[in-house]
């Protein structure tokens, strides 16, 4: 025989679940768009209409973050010294490759290193020796 079925569980009242809401949550109606906000503007570019919609929030605050960092910005680079400036260092640099150069020139009898004299220092083989046993005691 078969058993007497078992009576239909009436629906809830949050209605059935959907593959959106886990279970236990109930299901509500979306809101409603806020039509005060839909405003088009009058143009059309490409069939594609712009809605007349503010930027957002925390977009405006970024952009007013970069207008307060670009002031300070100037300030601690032209009015306060906080940041170096390029040519600052671009002439201690150059200082100090003109008393390597200087020393250099010393120390070779006032030769300045060429392609010709570079290219003759390759082929000595006592230049070569030397540079291969200070390459093995600096490098290796």
């Amino acid at each position: 025989m078969n058993p007497e079925p078992t009576p239909a569980v009436p629906p809830d009242e949050t209605g059935p679940p959907t593959d959106f809401a886990p279970a236990g949550v109930q299901n509500r109606p979306s809101p409603e768009p806020d039509q005060s906000r839909d405003v088009l503007l009058g143009h059309t570019y490409d069939g594609i209409q712009e809605y007349d919609n503010p930027m957002p929030g925390w977009w405006r605050w970024i952009f007013y973050a970069t207008i307060v960092y670009s002031v300070i910005y100037v300030a601690a680079l032209h009015g306060f010294g906080w940041i170096h400036h390029y040519e600052d260092d671009l002439a201690v640099e150059t200082q100090a490759l003109e008393a390597t150069k200087a020393a250099y020139t010393k120390a070779h009898g006032g030769d300045a290193p060429d392609e010709l004299a570079l290219l003759a220092a390759t082929k000595n083989p006592t230049e070569v020796s030397g540079g291969a046993q200070l390459f093995a005691a600096t490098c290796a």
